[in-house]
């Protein structure tokens, strides 16, 4: 590798490097593409950890995801009319595609509608609330949705 001119030389092959962790910004890791359809879901990260929130529509497929920090809010858009399932994992250290510490899955027990204009938008809390409806189950890793 050339730095500013200098070679360096690595003592172990990239193979034997470790993969690293990053933490993102609070944003979509997949956007709809979908250039007709008005939904909206706002999510609130009120939690230490940070969070990753996964759509999924009635064929099993991931139709939009967020990567939301602790603390802050982020809104899925262009969501199309129909029922999906809502999958959170939360914990630290993200390697792109999870959460290599302190890693928990659940998912809304409840699907979400969206049919526009009478149900265009939900806002979910991914943390109790007075008052509060929603109810989660615990989902084992290997059965939470990709994020990609």
């Amino acid at each position: 590798i050339s730095n500013f001119g200098e070679d360096v030389d690595f003592i172990v092959g990239c193979d034997n490097v470790p993969w690293g962790t990053f933490r993102p910004r609070t944003g979509s890791l997949k956007a709809s593409r979908a250039r007709d359809a008005y939904g909206e879901l706002v999510v609130q990260n009120g939690v230490a950890k940070d969070s990753v929130i996964v759509l999924v529509d009635e064929t099993g497929e991931v139709t939009g995801s967020a990567y939301i920090r602790a603390g802050d809010e982020h809104t899925l858009r262009r969501i199309q009319d129909g029922t999906y399932q809502i999958y959170v994992t939360s914990g630290r250290e993200w390697d792109g595609t999870r959460f290599t510490k302190a890693a928990s899955y659940t998912k809304f027990s409840e699907s979400f509608e969206f049919k526009v204009p009478e149900i265009g938008g939900w806002e979910v809390t991914l943390y109790p609330v007075e008052g509060g409806t929603a109810e989660t189950d615990s989902v084992v890793q290997n059965e939470f949705p990709g994020v990609r």
